[in-house]
């Protein structure tokens, strides 16, 4: 679980250009068009967690104990 929760983040930042285009495009609109970002960033935030476990998240190989 602490595995997946550090690649969540490091995918969440890997994202930070889309973050930042979004949050600056939020603080500068005004009204409804500020709205719809508002909305639209809340959407692609969950979408990116939601979509992760599915497509982007690699569980770590666990390391197999020599028998000998």
């Amino acid at each position: 679980m602490k595995h997946f929760i550090k690649a969540l983040f490091q995918d969440l930042v890997d994202q930070a250009w889309t973050l930042l285009g979004l949050g600056t495009a939020w603080v500068l609109l005004e009204g409804s068009a500020r709205a719809l970002v508002g909305n639209m960033i809340i959407i692609t935030l969950g979408f990116w967690i939601i979509t992760f476990p599915i497509f982007r998240y690699e569980k770590p190989e666990k390391k197999e104990k020599d028998t000998k």
